[in-house]
């Protein structure tokens, strides 16, 4: 099946989401896998943890896809 790569970008959580429903339309118009990438929300403040900063929201898993959609690129640039 085709895919469609679409981009987020490194912008406000509202322009992630506007973003993603673009995507999300332009999937099912052209019948596409949806494979979002860089859909991430950047990191703010550092947190006192064990393990330095906590990785970045993913806008992603936040929302129900209503289109096949894969996550293979999601943390990739």
């Amino acid at each position: 099946m085709p895919r469609l790569f679409f981009p987020g970008y490194y912008s406000g959580f509202s322009n992630n989401k506007k973003s993603l429903d673009i995507a999300v339309v332009l999937a099912y118009l052209t019948r596409r896998i949806l494979l979002p990438y860089r859909f991430r929300m950047p990191r703010r403040h550092p947190i006192d943890l064990p393990s330095g900063v906590p990785e970045p929201i993913v806008v992603p898993d936040l929302f129900e896809i209503p289109v096949p959609w894969s996550d293979e690129y999601l943390l990739k640039t």
